[in-house]
Parts: structure tokens; sequence; C-alpha cells
């Protein structure tokens, strides 16, 4: 074997990469495509749960691809994406049409890389969109969880818990926990 028919970057003879290669484009390309469906699905739901783990899944897939084959650019890309759809999933945003317009326009930019890549050429970068989704913040969902009172309770206990500590008086409920842990 020479130098030629081997990859020293993979460790791989070059054309087990290019067949790896191959399977990753097929893969992307086919991920991409059921991606493109799953927006148009959310176009009308932005809320549907089943869609937005469905979205999640395929750009973690594509981002774990890429990571093994060493593409660097996509795998930075798709691991941007897929912290907005975590944020989506988890109901902290919703998917307004900025952010849907935005992930368009990463799917072109991650269908021109796999054009570059069957063509032979140098995968190009996309500072501008990772730019756009590292200050987009989306929207909001409308009802907002209420907020907890469990802190102040907590800080409450601590302060009589200090007291008793600094040789204060403690309350009923410092004396009830104290024998219930005698007790126990």
């Amino acid at each position: 074997m020479t130098d030629e028919e081997f990859n020293f970057s993979t460790g791989l003879p070059s054309e087990e990469m290019a067949a790896y290669l191959q399977m990753f484009l097929d893969e992307t390309s086919e991920q991409l495509d059921a991606l493109v469906e799953v927006l148009l699905s959310l176009e009308e739901n932005p809320r549907h749960t089943g869609q937005l783990n469905e979205a999640f899944r395929l750009i973690h897939s594509i981002k774990g691809s890429s990571a093994m084959m060493g593409l660097d650019s996509i795998t930075v890309l798709t691991h941007h994406l897929e912290n907005h759809f975590e944020r989506l999933r988890s109901g902290l945003q919703v998917l307004d049409r900025p952010m849907m317009d935005l992930v368009l326009r990463c799917i072109d930019f991650l269908r021109e890389c796999n054009q570059r890549l069957r063509n032979g050429q140098a995968l190009a970068s996309a500072p501008e969109l990772l730019e756009e989704l590292g200050s987009h913040t989306g929207t909001a969902p409308l009802s907002a969880p209420p907020p907890a009172e469990e802190p102040a309770r907590v800080s409450e206990e601590k302060s009589s818990a200090s007291a008793v500590a600094e040789g204060g008086e403690s309350s009923d409920l410092d004396t009830d926990r104290k024998s219930t842990r005698l007790n126990s």
C-alpha cells in the first residue's frame, strides 16, 4: 500500500474513507429532506412535541455523523442548531418565523456542504449563520411558569439555623426538626 492509498488523518485506506463519505452524504441528504418535511409540519403547529423531537433527532444525527467524519464546519453548525431545538422542545422558546427562516438557511448551507464534498471541494464555514444562531433568542412561550417560592423558604430556614448556631433562639420549626432527628 502506497502513501497515496492511505489517509493518514483517519488511519483508513482512502477507498474505505471514500465509501464512508458516500454513506455520510447519502444519509445526510435524506435527513435534510426529512428535516424540511418536519419544519413544514412545525410551520402549522410550532409547539408539536413529536415534530420538535424529530427535528432534534435529525439534527443530532447529522451532528454525530459529521463529527465522526471530522467535518468540523458541519459539526459546529449542527451543534448550535441542536441547542436551539433543545430549547424549543423543552418549551423555553417557541419556533417563530425568524428562527424558521434561519433554520432553513442553515439547511441550505448544509446541502451546499454536501455538494462541495461530492465535488471534492473544501468545506466553507458559516460565521454569519453561527453568529445569528448565537444571537437569536427566539420567542418566549406565552405562558411562563410562575416564579418558585421555594428559594425564599430555604433562605428563611437557613437564617433561623444560622441564628441558632450563633446562640440565638430556635423556632418551633427548628425544634420539630431536632426532635424528628432524635427520634429517627
